[in-house]
């Protein structure tokens, strides 16, 4: 590609680079959503993705202590859901308090770099 460029003065300069276009898939992690928010009961994690991936959920109190976790795999048509039930490790509902997540892609294909969202959710309980 050859760019020329001149300033109000009438100076100008030309530019030659070469490059190649590789076609590669592109991971875009998107539109994390989770609803309701607050939870009561159960809260549904939706997201975009754009390929096919295996799909990590974490669930952590404020502290970092881990109560939920789960793997799945997406297919690369666009949205995704997965619904966490509010248990935490014993099957017990976790107790009603402010939670952090995060949702980790890791691409099916070679040379794709993980995507990573994380963010904040609470359990309110009566």
């Amino acid at each position: 590609a050859t760019l020329s460029a001149s300033d109000n003065l009438g100076n100008t300069a030309v530019a030659t680079h070469d490059f190649e276009v590789i076609a590669a898939p592109v991971t875009r992690l998107g539109r994390v959503m989770v609803t309701p928010h607050p939870m009561r009961d159960s809260a549904s994690f939706s997201f975009l993705l754009d390929v096919a991936a295996q799909i990590e959920l974490r669930v952590y109190t404020v502290a970092g202590r881990e109560v939920w976790r789960t793997r799945r795999s997406h297919d690369g048509r666009g949205l995704g859901l997965i619904v966490w039930n509010g248990a935490g490790p014993e099957r017990r509902p976790v107790a009603n308090g402010v939670y952090m997540y995060t949702l980790i892609a890791r691409p099916s294909a070679t040379g794709s770099p993980p995507q990573q969202r994380s963010g904040k959710l609470v359990v309110a309980r009566r």
